[in-house]
């Protein structure tokens, strides 16, 4: 199979496997989508690109969806007067990847990609070790 992203149709049915757990509209599936995107190299991932960028997708929605219901972070500032409360986000790490189903499954992949290639994926860049 050549080296593609996913397409939109095959991001939103990421909604139908997910909808056990919340609702994704399918506008903020393509933002997730868009933003998975731009880690997936075509060059650096081959084949295996439309399935990084569906699990990456699914992991961002998962984490979305629970950080919609909860602190998304650690306490970062807090008020009394009306009571206000900030979390901070941390960037993508692999123990973030770690906290979805869809994450693991993304870093597994990940490792499969790397490990046949003999490379480390930096961005969308392969560098030989």
């Amino acid at each position: 199979m050549a080296a593609r992203l996913a397409t939109s149709a095959e991001v939103r049915e990421l909604a139908a496997e997910l909808a056990s757990t919340a609702t994704y509209p399918p506008a903020l599936l393509d933002v997730w989508g868009t933003i998975a995107a731009s880690q997936i190299g075509l060059v650096a991932w081959g084949a295996e690109a439309s399935d990084g960028h569906r699990l990456l997708t699914a992991h961002y929605a998962v984490k979305a969806a629970i950080g919609a219901s909860g602190a998304g972070g650690p306490l970062a500032s807090m008020s009394a007067g009306e009571i206000s409360a900030s979390y901070a986000t941390a960037p993508l790490t692999d123990d973030d990847l770690t906290s979805t189903f869809y994450g693991k499954a993304y870093l597994a992949l990940r490792k499969i990609v790397t490990a046949r290639a003999g490379t480390m994926l930096v961005g969308n860049s392969r560098i030989r070790q």
